[in-house]
Order: structure tokens, then sequence, then C-alpha cells
């Protein structure tokens, strides 16, 4: 309460001064997205793989088109006083109160399959403990040769035995110090959620997007024809432009 009715008065089509916010929180948003295409693929049964690259496109379309209309519908009610938590900026009342109630209740239910993947990639990438010898030693795997094992050979028909207690709190004490860690981050960075959204997806979103893709795509494909040669290779070069410019803009504007 108490804002303006002018709301929408003066509001430029373009923010010269802010506009690498737009691009690191757009590639931010793709980021969420990309994490979860590969486990999503993999679910697949695979008589109906064929149809996720077209369902994904349609979902990720209309996913985009609705930030689009929501954008444009709280632009167009608050204009210039558009708070970065958009919870902010409604009137204070009883409804206020029940939404930010909702919304925290989602976020706190929902954050254990965001941070899912993150947790299943360090195990990989970490050596944990698969099985156990007849001596009673434990044979650990690292991620390269958890790899090449799922690609090349089936999956072993040992039984993998339960872990101990202490593996077990070792596991349990590594979510937890990530979890514990990710909320001190919030905290001392509440006051600058757009930066911070900005600078990860500057910094991790848009190479998730546009370069390790591209990468990827001209190992596994040397033969593709020089004209996507070559889109391949301008799209790379400007997402590391895209990527380098906004983090150090985003830096610089601290």
């Amino acid at each position: 309460s108490g804002l303006p009715g002018a709301w929408t008065a003066g509001l430029p089509l373009f923010n010269k001064n802010e506009f690498y916010l737009f691009i690191g929180t757009s590639a931010f948003m793709y980021e969420g997205s990309a994490a979860l295409m590969i486990p999503l693929q993999e679910s697949i049964r695979h008589d109906q793989a064929h149809k996720f690259p077209a369902l994904f496109v349609k979902v990720l379309g209309g996913i985009l088109c609705t930030y689009i209309a929501f954008s444009l519908i709280n632009w167009k009610a608050y204009g210039d006083y558009t708070q970065t938590v958009l919870t902010v900026n409604l009137p204070d009342g009883p409804w206020k109160v029940s939404v930010q109630i909702a919304y925290s209740l989602a976020q706190l239910f929902t954050f254990p399959l965001a941070i899912f993947p993150a947790v299943k990639i360090l195990k990989r990438v970490c050596k944990i403990p698969i099985t156990k010898d007849k001596d009673g030693s434990r044979k650990y795997q690292s991620l390269n040769s958890m790899e090449s094992n799922e690609a090349t050979s089936p999956r072993p028909s040992l039984k993998k035995e339960p872990l101990t207690p202490l593996e077990n709190l070792r596991a349990v004490g590594g979510r937890t110090l990530l979890v514990v860690l990710l909320a001190m981050i919030a905290i001392c960075m509440v006051d600058s959620l757009a930066k911070v959204v900005s600078l990860l997806g500057a910094l991790l979103g848009i190479p998730l997007g546009f370069i390790i893709p591209l990468i990827i795509h001209l190992k596994l494909v040397p033969e593709s024809s020089p004209l996507t040669k070559l889109v391949n290779w301008c799209a790379l070069a400007l997402g590391f432009g895209m990527s380098i410019t906004c983090t150090i803009i985003t830096l610089k504007t601290w």
C-alpha cells in the first residue's frame, strides 16, 4: 500500500543500465531445466525415447511463455516499484501473509528435489563405496570408472551391501553441510538477490546452455556440415562473450 497510482508511467522498453541482470537471470532460469533434462531422458522407456526432444521443446516453450506473461503482468501492475522478491509488492494484510507462508512452504518442500541433481553429481565425482570384497574390504569407483562401466558392461550382479553407520553419517553430514552452506549464503546475500542470481546465470548458466553443449556436439559429431560447424562456433563465441561480459559487469556494479 502507499504506492503511487501511475505505476506504469515511463517504463523503458530496454533498460541499458541493468540489462546484464536480465541476461544472467534468463540463463539461470534455463539452468534448472537443463540440469533435469538428462535424468528425465534416462528415466523414459526406450520405446518412447524418440518423443522426448519434441516434448521437451514444447514444455520448455510453454514455461517460457508463462514466465514472459507473468513478468509483463507484474511490470504492468507495479512498474518501477517491482521488488526482487515479488511477494513484498502485495498489499499488507492477511492475503499477503498467507501468500508468503504458502511460498515459503513450497520452497521448503521442493528444495530436496532442486538439490537432488547436485547431490547425485557430487556422489559420482567423489569416490563412494559400492561393494565389499570377500576379505571385507570395500571397492570404490570414481566418476570416470562409473561412466565407463555403465556404458560398456551390464550392471553388476553382486548385491550391494548397506553402508556402515560411519559411512551413512558421512553421507548425511555432507548433505547437511551443503544445505547449511547454501543457507548461510542466502542469509548473507539477501539484499543482493538479483545480482546473485544474475552472477550464477552468467558464470554457470550461460556455459551450461551455450558453451558446454556446443563443445560436446563438436566432439561427438566431427563430420557435421561446414554450416553446422559455423553456427556452433558463432554460438560458442557468443556464449563466451556473454558469460565474460555479464560476469564482469555484475561484479563491478555489486
